[in-house]
């Protein structure tokens, strides 16, 4: 094996994982968001209920 079949396999790697990393973050903001959402409506919901 020479240096540029290494080489090109670790950059395949490198991609694979770059884009594993995306799905990651991508799933991770969209329950991120959920929770903050929830959050937001039951402070909301709280609030109300405590001015009747």
């Amino acid at each position: 094996m020479n240096k540029k079949q290494v080489s090109s396999s670790g950059q395949q790697r490198i991609q694979r994982e770059s884009g594993s990393v995306v799905v990651i973050v991508a799933v991770s903001l969209t329950a991120l968001l959920g929770f903050a959402g929830l959050a937001i409506d039951y402070g909301y919901a709280f609030s109300q209920k405590t001015r009747l």
